[in-house]
């Protein structure tokens, strides 16, 4: 239920506003996005899988919103 919580706040925070949705890479251009990120993530996939008991224990959602933050570092780090 907690979790629940948490991840229903996420997309009201003001750093969250990118990350609400799947990156829409082809649209934006970048043509390289799936190359260099392996596993997209997003809020929205998160909240599906939470609310479809896609996750078997805590930790396997908070790491895909850990996943969101990484892919986010390693795609922009240039």
């Amino acid at each position: 239920k907690k979790l629940q919580q948490l991840v229903q706040a996420l997309p009201d925070t003001q750093d969250a506003y990118e990350f609400r949705q799947p990156v829409d890479w082809h649209a934006l251009g970048l043509i390289d996005y799936l190359t260099v990120i392996q596993k997209p993530m997003d809020i929205s996939t998160v909240k599906s899988k939470l609310n479809g008991n896609c996750y078997t224990i805590v930790e396997e959602c908070l790491d895909d919103i850990q996943l969101i933050w990484d892919n986010c570092r390693l795609y922009n780090a240039k």
